[in-house]
């Protein structure tokens, strides 16, 4: 599902507490009534300003209220104000994972130990990979891996999504946020 923030705001200038939380409420009366497996993309496309309170207010905690239950990931992020102001909120509220207009995956929040950012960077320039896959990449065992993601899924900056293995457990493709695993395709307008 695509939504343009611009739209459910009714203007292209995003800014302050009071409108964003009017959109906070908009978004979680339209998220509710949708399957929480159906991935969610949120567009910039057509803001001309948006500023850090009100993505604060708006999207920020509509993420940490519905993730990791809900992927929610940010796309058509069309320039340098808008990453800082969505790196500025990472920070202090929740992960957000953006989808910019030249095609990269962009993951923000808090500043993260080398293994954890390491681990997390592969994730982002591979879209999705496996425990072994990850673990292979990054030169850790694939127990150290599995740890290592389980925590920033548990954190919320990717998601994941499981089937049966060979052995007959759960093997678990992590992800990017808004990565389509099945096509191996990133976010589409």
């Amino acid at each position: 599902m695509l939504i343009s923030l611009k739209d459910v705001a009714g203007t292209e200038l995003l800014v302050g507490s009071d409108l964003g939380q009017v959109v906070y409420g908009r978004l979680y009366k339209l998220l509710s009534g949708i399957k929480p497996c159906e991935p969610v993309k949120i567009s910039f496309a057509d803001v001309a300003f948006i500023d850090a309170t009100f993505i604060r207010e708006s999207v920020s905690n509509l993420i940490k209220i519905m993730s990791p239950a809900r992927s929610i990931c940010i796309v058509h992020v069309k320039d340098r104000d808008q990453e800082d102001n969505l790196q500025y909120v990472a920070n202090t509220e929740v992960p957000m994972t953006a989808w910019l207009d030249n095609g990269r995956c962009r993951i923000f929040g808090e500043l993260l130990s080398n293994g954890l950012q390491a681990m997390l960077e592969q994730i982002g320039f591979n879209g999705a990979l496996t425990t072994p896959a990850a673990a292979s990449r990054t030169a850790v065992s694939i127990s150290n891996a599995s740890s290592t993601l389980k925590r920033l899924y548990d954190m919320g900056y990717i998601g994941r999504t499981g089937s049966k293995g060979e052995t007959g457990g759960i093997e678990y493709t992590y992800h990017a946020v808004g990565y389509d695993v099945q096509t191996g395709l990133g976010v589409s307008p």
